[in-house]
């Protein structure tokens, strides 16, 4: 598995598919997608969105993570940084910032190779 995460609006879907060889048609919306096309994606976009989607289910985000990436190993995750910047003042929102952030830290150790970009320009800090 790969990660690859930035900043809002930073080119990180781009850099990926040029970074790895896939079109922009290949990468799927975790906003969006079921469990089982995140399953079978070779790129999932928006990682952060589809745990947020779960958390407001009251679903384990651990259990999840570690089930997508038993069933998709070699899958390319891309998810905004949403740690950075001002603390939100509503407690749903830090909590979900908090979590998600903790969940990428382990993502982030279990990968093979992480990216960060900025400006498009993607540097490989794993």
């Amino acid at each position: 598995m790969k990660l690859v995460v930035g900043g809002y609006g930073q080119g990180k879907a781009a850099f990926a598919c040029e970074k790895f060889g896939f079109r922009a048609e290949e990468v799927v919306d975790g906003r969006e997608a079921s469990l089982e096309e995140l399953a079978a994606a070779k790129v999932v976009r928006n990682y952060h969105l589809y745990l947020r989607r779960l958390m407001e289910q009251g679903e384990s985000l651990e259990k999840a993570n570690d089930e997508l990436l038993k069933r998709n190993p070699h899958v390319i995750l891309i998810a905004d940084e949403i740690g950075c910047g001002l603390v939100p003042l509503e407690a749903a929102e830090r909590e979900y910032r908090d979590v998600v952030g903790h969940l990428l830290c382990k993502v982030a150790a279990e990968a093979e190779q992480v990216y960060r970009v900025f400006c498009g320009i993607g540097r490989r800090i794993k």
